[in-house]
């Protein structure tokens, strides 16, 4: 299993190149695994935030599905990508940045939850 990546809140403090390299070490490190060890199968946890490539997270995290997917057929093992939209449960490490988390903090300390999110009509983003 590989669930290890630098995550998009590390945007706020590396700069693009930094986080790009970040994602290149990381997935250069498990490509010499799968180069050295003959793996059978690799479950590699990718994202939601796919679907929205408008920043470098988003973009490394499709980038490394496609490359796991070619290494697939050159060293014929199992791949699973499920994508994980949301965290949430009580050994979170991040509970400002998930959306589930944050609304119970938000709930808990506040008696108000603010969502700071676009709204999502039946055709995409916009109105509703």
């Amino acid at each position: 299993m590989h669930y290890g990546y630098p995550t998009k809140d590390k945007l706020s403090v590396l700069s693009d190149n930094e986080f790009n390299l970040a994602c290149k070490n990381n997935n250069n490190s498990i490509t010499n695994i799968i180069e050295n060890y003959h793996i059978e199968s690799l479950i590699f946890i990718s994202s939601g935030a796919i679907y929205h490539q408008n920043n470098p997270y988003a973009k490394n995290k499709i980038n490394d599905e496609l490359h796991f997917l070619e290494l697939t057929k050159k060293y014929n093992f199992n791949l699973m990508i499920p994508r994980i939209f949301n965290l949430g449960g009580p050994f979170i490490n991040k509970p400002q940045n998930y959306a589930l988390s944050n609304f119970i903090l938000q709930a808990k300390t506040n008696k108000k939850i603010i969502i700071n999110a676009p709204l999502l009509s039946a055709s995409g983003y916009g109105e509703m």
